[in-house]
């Protein structure tokens, strides 16, 4: 019990640490700023990539009990900024309406097609393995249920894979709602 109070007590302090570094290091302008470099990185990349290679992507989406937050991510997925992925939306067996409402995003949507599968509760990896067996891209994206893609994502990723030395890509997950100590860990991992 001693042992399980510590690390508490030393995860609070961590979390601590990080939201007073957070206060005193990024100030609004220091955060404009950022942004207005992240968009001139954006805007140089558009003109040097070569824009030619633009592979099918099949976007996977397990979902366990995210009836809450599902039709937002799907949502977010249609506004990609890239002309050819499909989304399959993996159900694990949920037991709230995960599948109902993902299944309201079933079908085309102009070039984008969003399937759904529903299969037994057996756990997030047999869940994408489901999904991989389904998807037709070249490539393939996993995201959690609960997430959203910022719209160049998978233009971004994509342009690195043209290189043939390059077997992966990965992101940067932004945890948002860092509102208690669990999602200010999520932030720090």
């Amino acid at each position: 019990v001693d042992c399980h109070h510590d690390r508490l007590a030393f995860a609070l302090r961590l979390a601590q640490f990080f939201d007073d570094v957070d206060a005193r290091a990024v100030g609004q302008a220091e955060v404009d700023q950022r942004q207005v470099e992240l968009d001139r990185r954006d805007e140089r990349d558009r003109v040097v990539h070569d824009t030619t290679f633009l592979p099918l992507v099949s976007v996977l989406v397990p979902a366990y009990n995210e009836g809450a937050v599902i039709q937002g991510s799907i949502r977010s997925l249609l506004k990609l900024d890239y002309p050819r992925y499909e989304i399959i939306v993996i159900d694990d067996g949920s037991r709230d309406d995960t599948y109902q409402k993902a299944s309201l995003f079933a079908g085309m949507h102009e070039q984008v097609e969003v399937r759904v599968i529903r299969k037994k509760n057996a756990g997030k990896a047999r869940a994408l393995n489901t999904g991989i067996a389904a998807a037709r891209g070249e490539f393939v994206l996993c995201m959690d249920g609960d997430s959203a893609l910022h719209p160049g994502t998978l233009r971004a990723a994509v342009r690195h894979l043209a290189n043939p030395d390059v077997g992966a890509v990965a992101g940067s997950v932004k945890v948002v709602n860092r509102t208690n100590l669990l999602s200010t860990l999520q932030a720090l991992e």
